[in-house]
């Protein structure tokens, strides 16, 4: 039988995506929520808080200790994990087949009823005061959230993900319990599950497990979006722009136009100036940092002190050139088709898929199928490539760490 993709939504308003992969001998579900970063009241205090509630999920509910928490998907060969971004937050499972109940069921206890202990959060935040500090220590890193603090100052995406020391110090019980009931709630949820589990199967499983998840409200409308020195080895620059993301169709052009500039072939327009025909980095690349209505696109690159001049020159030029020239038919015809490759072969990872549309449903209302992606790509002309490059030049804002 053939992958089916599958999506109902629970008595309680809460979405779900199923694929099913017959015969597979993995499984991995959980829950995206429409809660980060930018949610966070900062006049509240709330700087880091999104983060922090995901850490201490995993730190008891009121038939669970941490300990059982931790051990439950590890008996089993399996992981429980999560992660949080500016716009959502997910708690995912990998397990051997069989185990979906097992899955289900411990996720669902912690996203409705984590109660967050004092002694577990007081030694929690010093592990994510050690995060926050280990990050910095990664310039190479950190540029990319002190670049979009300064790009996206006073909109509600202007603020780091793990929040300050200073802010972390300040969350409690209190804090975290009343993120979870706002924002833990059907309608801001969207749950995910690929493996064998037909859908049938399934749905039934999650109606027994998150039927009992508040119904709440769904998430209004997102908030409108409109050199620096560091003891460093390396010169660290980072150039960019906030553009505009109506859609689907600007987002993967947006995509598919940096991916051109510098994305991870060896082919990459930045690469063979900068790395292959002058030797001046080691790396640059250019990405995209998709929000709901704005995405970042910057260029980064790592040089010797006294080459940063020339990488910046070429850079810009780079970009001049194609907010100026519209690409010719064969240089677009085959950044399709390399980007469509990239897509499918980074899409194996069943993983990493099955979150991909969890996110997309929870933050756009649906997901692209890869057929859908590449009849799109196909159809993107130099004129809407040469137009994004013009939008992401003439607003370019740079960030440059320096050593003393």
């Amino acid at each position: 039988m053939m992958e089916q993709l599958t999506e109902f939504t629970l008595e309680n308003g809460l979405r779900a995506v199923h694929l099913h992969m017959p015969g597979a001998a993995v499984g991995y579900s959980g829950i995206a929520v429409h809660a980060g970063t930018r949610h966070e009241d900062l006049a509240d205090g709330q700087s880091g808080l999104a983060h922090f509630v995901e850490h201490c999920l995993f730190k008891g509910t009121s038939s669970l200790r941490a300990e059982d928490i931790r051990c439950a998907m590890e008996s089993v060969g399996g992981e429980l994990n999560a992660f949080t971004g500016k716009d959502d937050t997910v708690i995912y499972t990998v397990y051997p087949a069989g185990n979906e109940g097992l899955a289900l069921g411990l996720v669902a206890q912690i996203t409705t009823g984590s109660t967050f202990p004092a002694a577990e959060l007081r030694r929690e935040r010093r592990v994510v005061l050690s995060e926050i500090d280990s990050y910095r220590d990664s310039p190479a890193d950190q540029i990319y959230d002190d670049f979009e603090d300064m790009v996206l100052a006073g909109t509600p995406l202007g603020h780091p993900i793990l929040g300050t020391a200073g802010t972390v110090r300040r969350l409690g019980t209190e804090q975290c319990a009343s993120w979870l009931r706002r924002h833990y709630t059907a309608r801001r949820c969207v749950l995910f599950y690929a493996g064998n589990l037909d859908a049938g199967r399934f749905k039934a499983m999650a109606e027994a497990r998150y039927g009992i998840m508040a119904e709440g409200e769904p998430c209004s409308a997102e908030p409108k979006v409109t050199g620096t020195v560091r003891d460093t080895h390396q010169t660290h620059t980072l150039v960019g722009a906030v553009i505009t993301a109506p859609d689907a169709r600007k987002r993967l052009a947006t995509a598919l136009l940096l991916n051109v500039l510098g994305g991870p072939g060896m082919n990459a327009v930045l690469n063979v100036e900068l790395r292959e025909r002058r030797g001046l980095v080691y790396t640059v690349e250019a990405s995209a940092t998709h929000y709901v209505g704005a995405t970042l696109a910057t260029v980064y690159y790592g040089c010797d002190p006294d080459d940063d001049s020339e990488c910046l020159r070429l850079t810009l030029k780079t970009l001049r050139r194609y907010a100026t020239e519209p690409m010719d038919e064969n240089e677009l015809q085959a950044a399709r088709r390399q980007f469509i490759g990239q897509t499918i072969v980074a899409g194996d990872n069943t993983a990493e898929r099955i979150t991909s549309i969890a996110r997309a449903t929870l933050l756009y209302g649906r997901a692209t199928s890869p057929e859908e992606m590449a009849a799109t790509v196909n159809s993107l002309t130099a004129a809407e490539l040469q137009a994004i490059a013009a939008e992401i030049s003439s607003g370019l804002s740079r960030l440059t760490y320096r050593p003393r």
